[in-house]
């Protein structure tokens, strides 16, 4: 899948809902900017998209290229079965504020697939 045209907002707003601003009429100062509940998931009394536990979201992603990098894990907080950070991948989720929290990788693609840096170039050892 090619994912060059869409970014980490597309990304958001797909699984967690668009961001809007609302105000009150003649309150300039009440503008805020508030998650619609539009998004794939969402919880509450009309929970939404609960089966899927997790998104993997990849840019570029190529078998020559395994070594440079994997792609983000986006977790749903309110699945029905809830996923835990897998160490091997950036995870992304939401907390009870609707903020989002972004956990890094602790190792590198190559180091998952058991990769030499150089590869498919390397000759292994």
């Amino acid at each position: 899948m090619f994912w060059n045209a869409i970014d980490e907002t597309d990304i958001q707003s797909a699984l967690f809902g668009s961001v809007v601003a609302s105000w009150l009429e003649g309150q300039p100062d009440s503008v805020r900017l508030e998650r619609v509940r539009n998004g794939y998931w969402r919880p509450g009394t009309d929970p939404r998209g609960t089966r899927i536990s997790a998104v993997l979201f990849g840019n570029n992603l190529r078998a020559w290229r395994a070594n440079t990098g994997l792609p983000e894990l986006w977790i749903n907080p309110w699945a029905t079965n809830p996923l835990t950070p897998l160490a091997a991948f950036t995870t992304v989720t939401v907390d009870d504020g609707d903020n989002f929290v972004r956990s890094s990788a602790t190792k590198t693609a190559a180091e998952v697939f058991g990769l030499s840096p150089g590869w498919p170039n390397s000759q292994p050892d």
